[in-house]
């Protein structure tokens, strides 16, 4: 089972969150026990995969195979696909990539914004009930 919360799978299916600045995609990926999966994936995208529950195979940058396990995170390396296996009692992750916005990165405490200014203005924001 596939839910494809953003972007457009290589099949076609579209999840209801499209946006052609960073073409992010965004999948919920749930897998039977030994189950393979695959998605190509654009090669200028940068993107990671999250393990939920489960054990999840993958093939790492130097084709040896990678074990991750819940609670892991692999940043995928630049290519044209991702191809995970489930372990023996199947699995759940978090497929995402997106193109980079090559642009500055801040974070404070759960803020992440361009600069430091902004972080202090989202704090400001916050402290007055502005969101």
């Amino acid at each position: 089972r596939v839910k494809v919360i953003a972007g457009v799978t290589q099949t076609g299916t579209r999840g209801p969150v499209v946006q052609p600045l960073t073409e992010p995609l965004y999948l919920d990926v749930e897998l039977p026990p030994g189950q393979v999966f695959s998605e190509r994936l654009p090669s200028a995208h940068n993107g990671f995969c999250y393990v939920i529950e489960g054990q999840v195979e993958a093939e790492d940058a130097d084709g040896g195979v990678v074990m991750m396990q819940r609670d892991d995170l692999a940043v995928l390396s630049h290519g044209n696909s991702v191809e995970l296996r489930s372990g023996d009692l199947g699995a759940r992750c978090l497929l995402i990539a997106g193109r980079p916005l090559n642009e500055p990165v801040a974070r404070g405490g759960p803020f992440v914004m361009n600069t430091k200014a902004e972080i202090r203005q989202a704090y400001d924001d916050y402290a007055a009930g502005l969101f």
